[in-house]
């Protein structure tokens, strides 16, 4: 039943929304950075959260910060497209 729904849910996105790669671009700048930058660097702090040097956390955080903000950029650009054309 979930299935179905979410079938459902995207082909009315799909129908609705005149440019579904815009639309793609922005769903993908959201999940993207927390699928690539923030969950698997999360994960490797907690798991080694005694053997990390703090120089390695730092670099660590900004790799987080930097996929954040590129995040951030694909969303406003994606948004900027799907809200003004």
């Amino acid at each position: 039943m979930v299935r179905y729904s979410i079938v459902y849910l995207y082909a009315s996105i799909a129908y609705f929304i005149p440019d579904l790669g815009a639309f793609l671009n922005f769903i993908g700048g959201i999940n993207g950075v927390y699928l690539v930058f923030i969950i698997p660097i999360l994960m490797y702090l907690k798991v080694f959260k005694d053997d990390i040097s703090l120089a390695m956390k730092a670099w660590l955080y900004f790799i987080m910060g930097f996929g954040t903000i590129g995040g951030v950029v694909a969303v406003g650009s994606s948004l900027r497209v799907l809200l003004f054309r």
